[in-house]
């Protein structure tokens, strides 16, 4: 119902981990980096700080992840009613 961006971005978010969410997602991390990067050119903003610790969300990144979630949530909630 969503785009494979935006799960893989609800993944790393939860994660802090572009490893930890390409074995969840059982793809390459390359694969998540690139998904991640689609995902911020599409919408036009920086959602994720990376460092060598892992990611982190940047202020629109947890605006974001908060809204997308509730956006999940009501769509699947919408899905199992019909």
């Amino acid at each position: 119902m969503y785009s494979r961006e935006l799960y893989t971005f609800i993944i790393v978010a939860e994660q802090e981990s572009f490893l930890k969410a390409s074995k969840e997602l059982f793809i390459t991390p390359a694969s998540v980096m690139n998904q991640i990067n689609k995902f911020e050119s599409q919408i036009g903003v920086k959602l994720i700080d990376r460092t060598n610790q892992g990611v982190s969300l940047t202020e629109v990144g947890r605006s974001i992840y908060k809204n997308t979630k509730r956006i999940v949530k009501i769509s699947e909630q919408a899905v199992s009613k019909v």
